[in-house]
């Protein structure tokens, strides 16, 4: 019996991006349009498919879904958690699922990014300025909405202050402890304690007029 031919979108979407397999290793937009997508409505990325919609398959590296999954959290932050899967069609194409989180998502060198269409009818992933998002970002992390992307992973109380903080250092450059304190609607005492401890293990350094920046300034 004739194996049933796997059915693709047609074209490319809002929520549907295809990048092609054809040269080894990753495609570079693979992480931008993850990021795009968690930013914006979510969606599907097809690898192994051209943008005309042409089946080529993705490539040997692609189809090892494992290291792809780690390749795309390690190079997220917050590290972005996808379903990833080969689909069989003419060729095998390597399926990756994307939700849009809570939380602002940044590709690992801190651009954040989503999705919109261009002028020409294609789609895009876009930079975010920080200005547009942080009314955004700071009623997010005072409900701790971090958290909510790491279905099944326990992830402890000092796990969600250091991404806020890395969130809220990253912005402006550094964070006072007055300015955590308020977002987070603590303690001042309990900001610096938090503080305190992310410098003990050389997460943060405090800095003059009380300020505190990334340490190894990767945000």
């Amino acid at each position: 019996m004739a194996k049933e031919k796997t059915m693709f979108p047609a074209k490319e979407t809002m929520t549907v991006e295809f990048l092609s397999g054809r040269a080894p290793g990753y495609h570079p937009r693979i992480v931008d349009t993850v990021v795009g997508f968690s930013n914006t409505e979510g969606g599907d990325l097809y690898l192994g498919i051209e943008r005309d919609g042409t089946v080529t398959g993705a490539n040997e590296d692609q189809l090892d879904i494992r290291r792809l999954y780690i390749h795309i959290a390690e190079n997220t932050w917050p590290p972005v958690l996808v379903k990833t899967e080969i689909v069989d069609g003419t060729a095998p194409v390597v399926k990756v699922s994307v939700k849009k989180s809570p939380c602002i998502i940044a590709v690992s060198d801190s651009r954040m990014l989503r999705r919109l269409p261009c002028a020409d009818g294609t789609y895009g992933n876009f930079p975010i300025f920080p200005m547009e998002v942080m009314d955004q970002l700071i009623i997010q992390t005072k409900a701790y909405d971090c958290v909510h992307m790491y279905d099944g992973v326990d992830i402890t109380e000092d796990a969600v202050y250091y991404a806020i903080v890395k969130f809220l250092a990253g912005y402006g450059g550094s964070i006072c402890k007055e300015d955590f304190a308020s977002v987070m609607k603590i303690s001042r005492e309990k900001a610096e304690s938090i503080l305190e401890g992310m410098a003990d293990k050389g997460i943060m350094k405090p800095v003059r007029n009380g300020a505190w920046v990334d340490y190894f300034s990767m945000f």
